[in-house]
């Protein structure tokens, strides 16, 4: 009995090695593998986080030359958006003026509000100025001024209305209508009456006073 119990457990010991060993060895070899399995799909990951699409690549490339185009667009000559040199003409900076006169007669004041140009500021240059004005041709009172004015930039001609003011070229005389006219060559139109066109309409000579209006 002791010999076959012996014997029943080197059996079983042999058993046991030859089961075990095996076993073993397997369990052994899969963590090296599966570990190995783990690092590949890592790097696999890590190369797809790291290395842009061709889409994503032509994607870069489009917007870094529409940048780049986009500072450039400023400096090229012919754009809309080319940057234009700053003007500091007159005609930009400078709004035009005007201005408003008095001519006094006896103890009756009219007001003119005159157009800014070469020859109206001449004529206020001129001011405070005392003329006799006299009718003409039942359409005007007109009076001889000292000297011609610059008329520089002025039509050639103008068709005056009742309430114009005016300078005559051609004579070197102030005109002051109470009634429209034809075209006359050489009429240099000044401004308008504000008020007082009844001192105008009196018929007779009249001596007058021109100066600046006091605000």
């Amino acid at each position: 009995m002791k010999k076959l119990h012996r014997r029943s457990a080197n059996i079983h010991e042999q058993c046991s090695s030859r089961h075990v060993l095996p076993r073993r060895q397997e369990t052994a070899a899969h963590p090296v593998c599966f570990f190995h399995s783990i690092s590949r799909g890592n790097n696999a990951m890590a190369d797809a986080r790291v290395r842009p699409s061709k889409t994503e690549q032509f994607a870069g490339l489009t917007l870094s030359a529409c940048l780049g185009l986009s500072l450039l667009i400023p400096f090229i000559p012919g754009t809309a958006f080319a940057q234009q040199p700053y003007s500091s003409s007159p005609s930009h900076n400078v709004q035009e003026r005007s201005m408003n006169i008095s001519m006094i007669a006896d103890d009756k004041v009219v007001t003119f509000h005159l157009e800014d140009s070469a020859t109206t500021r001449d004529f206020v240059a001129m001011l405070p100025l005392e003329l006799t004005l006299e009718d003409y041709a039942a359409t005007e009172k007109i009076g001889t001024l000292p000297r011609k004015l610059d008329v520089s930039g002025a039509a050639a001609g103008s068709t005056p209305v009742e309430g114009d003011i005016a300078y005559y070229a051609p004579w070197g005389n102030l005109a002051i209508y109470h009634k429209g006219f034809e075209y006359s060559p050489g009429l240099v139109r000044l401004g308008r009456i504000e008020s007082g066109m009844e001192t105008i309409r009196k018929p007779g000579a009249v001596a007058v006073r021109f100066e600046v209006a006091k605000d």
